[in-house]
């Protein structure tokens, strides 16, 4: 894949609560927004948890079987961060959003969970998977034409806790943007990834992209905005995505912003492990080899092990 990506953590907090990780070698693009005081440590365990399966996801089965898989995926992974979280081995009151892509057999299957959002060029047609419950950008902010005016001077930031969409978080004291969470408390910032809206499998083109988007550009430049453009990527990608980025800044810079563009390259497209001339021996490791000569070894040790029981037995006749 040929890759663009920018990250920013915005003017409101010191660390960036978006993790972007991008596996060009194997096809995948996988973005995590962080919500909530602990949202940056839940969006890192999510990501790490989510990068080997979503590697693993094409050698599972067909491009078909894919979007069911990785359907249950994701609801496992929320299964076990809130069982981290209820037992105190993960802070309460934060969750995540996220948006991903994953290429099987030269097809794309993509997921949005929250108020992440996914756009992809396949067929000579963008695809979107829009944001859930977007916040919106005159709630951040009192005046949004302010906002969209060029900076003369600094504007005052919004709070964290003002960012952050309720339904991410569990309920605490708007007086302490950053409450404490206590040990075993439960949340419902998982929650969304229990119901993720998926994609695909889109056939692929070599050109063919995918971009993915976190909540604080979405917030500025809405997915619907972004599209507009999108039959523009072909031709000059790499301006076009620094141009969106920065538009998107110069209209409010408060909130961490990610986005990534990948382009995909013939290499990605071909078929890693073609099940007429594979055998699997694990779920991590494929052996490449025409099918035959595993069974005609298969065959010659069982004809040589039935010689040798046959021989013992006239002997022991």
């Amino acid at each position: 894949m040929l890759v663009w990506q920018r990250s920013d953590p915005g003017t409101i907090r010191e660390d960036n609560q978006d993790v972007l990780v991008i596996r060009d070698d194997q096809g995948v693009v996988l973005l995590v927004d962080g919500h909530g005081p602990a949202g940056r440590l839940v969006a890192s365990e999510v990501a790490a948890r989510l990068e080997p399966e979503l590697v693993r996801l094409p050698l599972y089965g067909r491009p078909d079987d894919a979007p069911a898989r990785l359907r249950r995926l994701l609801i496992e992974t929320a299964r076990q961060i809130e069982q981290d979280q209820v037992a105190g081995r993960l802070p309460a009151h934060s969750g995540v959003s996220l948006a991903t892509a994953v290429v099987v057999e030269g097809q794309l299957i993509a997921a949005r969970v929250g108020t992440a959002g996914l756009l992809a060029w396949s067929g000579g047609r963008v695809h979107r998977l829009e944001p859930l419950d977007l916040p919106r950008l005159a709630d951040v902010l009192p005046d949004l034409e302010a906002s969209r005016a060029p900076k003369t001077a600094p504007r005052a930031a919004a709070s964290p806790a003002a960012l952050d969409d309720r339904r991410f978080l569990g309920p605490h004291d708007d007086s302490d943007p950053t409450p404490e969470a206590e040990p075993g408390a439960t949340q419902a910032g998982m929650a969304p990834l229990r119901n993720p809206e998926l994609l695909g499998p889109l056939p692929l083109t070599v050109g063919d992209w995918v971009m993915v988007f976190s909540e604080g550009l979405l917030m500025s430049q809405p997915l619907a905005e972004v599209a507009r453009v999108a039959g523009a990527v072909q031709a000059e990608p790499d301006d076009l995505a620094a141009a969106l980025f920065a538009r998107a800044s110069q209209r409010y810079d408060g909130d961490d912003r990610t986005m990534a563009l990948a382009r995909f390259l013939p290499a990605d497209l071909r078929r890693r492990f073609p099940p007429d001339t594979v055998i699997a021996v694990d779920l991590d490791r494929r052996l490449r080899m025409p099918l035959w000569q595993p069974l005609a070894v298969l065959g010659s040790v069982l004809v040589a092990a039935g010689t040798l029981l046959l021989l013992l037995w006239r002997k022991l006749r």
